[in-house]
């Protein structure tokens, strides 16, 4: 077993003492690297990647359990932040449409206003238009 024990008691007289955080500020976790990374397939040159990678950090955020040490906001920060990247780079309609269907999850904020007014102007049929200006009326109402 070798040192085991010993680092294990250390740690644990650590903790008693007060010399280690209780709470790890967001951006020095694991769920943040991995955001990162996951958007970083939002750039991907195959639509079904960018899909599947917007799917993932939305997935990650509605599934409490699988994160359970991050906290909602900075959770759906991540999701917004995704979503808003494909709508202002994504020319993939499905992909376009996903990332509304996901901000009108309760996903969008304020600072979504912008994009999703360029939404609205760009957007590729009427039912696309129409769920962008909802969702838009929906983040201007609760200012």
């Amino acid at each position: 077993m070798g040192r085991y024990p010993e680092i294990v008691d250390r740690i644990q007289k650590e903790f008693e003492q007060g010399c280690m955080p209780d709470e790890v500020p967001y951006k020095e976790t694991f769920a943040y690297y991995m955001f990162q990374d996951l958007a970083t397939g939002l750039s991907s040159g195959s639509s079904a990647e960018r899909w599947n990678n917007l799917e993932r950090i939305y997935w990650l955020c509605e599934v409490k359990t699988l994160l359970p040490d991050v906290a909602d906001e900075p959770c759906k920060g991540e999701v917004e932040k995704a979503c808003l990247t494909v709508l202002s780079k994504d020319k993939d309609v499905l992909n376009r449409r996903h990332a509304l269907e996901i901000l009108a999850n309760g996903y969008a904020t304020p600072e979504s206003i912008w994009v999703l007014q360029e939404a609205a102007v760009r957007a590729n049929d009427a039912d696309e238009k129409e769920l962008a200006l909802k969702i838009l009326h929906a983040v201007k109402s609760k200012e």
